[in-house]
């Protein structure tokens, strides 16, 4: 891959983006209530708002370097042709799973950000790209028994008990892991989101019991 190929590859931060993107997009991120112009998008998570972001970031980039648009805008870029050449770049580079994932995330910040725009080639490519993202690596091999993980959580966590006080910082370390792994056994969530968890924050104790 050619230093040109990389860079193409990158996102465009938001601060490059043409100002109409950055108007269109902080419309639709806007906080308020329904009479004051709160955005469609307003009420997606900041992880969802940063990957979305992102994959337009990536796709203004490519815009930009690749097909030389001087101030690329996503609605005036999303027609068959200019789409064909977007997924004959991304293909080589990305699973079919991540090609649905940017296809499809374009799809839902144009519905917010740019509701007006002719959208139907682009969801029509996202629909079919859906029916053939498969994973490049088959996972089903690496899956544990949630018993096996909660015993194993178990154990980590009554071996840092036992060390806490004459090895406290192993044993912190002990009690972590296992409580983040019995945690994220019994409730599933993406990586990201669990390391921003602050105890007292994102989890509290109720009275006797603990809640997310």
């Amino acid at each position: 891959m050619t230093a040109h190929d990389r860079n193409s590859h990158q996102a465009l931060p938001f601060s490059e983006w043409a100002s109409d993107e950055q108007k269109a997009w902080l419309s639709a991120k806007a906080l308020g209530s329904v009479l004051d112009g709160r955005g469609a998008a307003a009420d997606w998570s900041h992880h969802t708002q940063e990957k979305i972001e992102l994959t337009v970031g990536r796709f203004l980039k490519w815009l930009l370097v690749k097909k030389g648009v001087e101030t690329p805008l996503v609605p005036l870029n999303i027609n068959e042709g200019t789409l064909r050449a977007y997924l004959a770049f991304l293909r080589p580079r990305v699973s079919p799973v991540s090609v649905h994932m940017y296809i499809k995330d374009l799809c839902r910040y144009c519905r917010l950000a740019w509701p007006e725009a002719e959208r139907s080639v682009l969801n029509t490519l996202e629909r079919n790209l859906r029916w053939h993202a498969t994973p490049s690596r088959n996972k089903s091999a690496k899956i544990v028994d949630l018993r096996a993980l909660l015993e194993l959580g178990h154990k980590l966590l009554a071996a840092g008990h036992a060390q806490i006080d004459t090895h406290p910082v192993t044993g912190a370390v002990l009690v972590r892991d296992g409580l983040a792994i019995k945690l994220l056994a019994l409730r599933p969530l993406r990586i990201r989101a669990f390391g921003s968890f602050q105890i007292g924050r994102e989890l509290k104790q109720i009275g006797s019991k603990w809640h997310i």
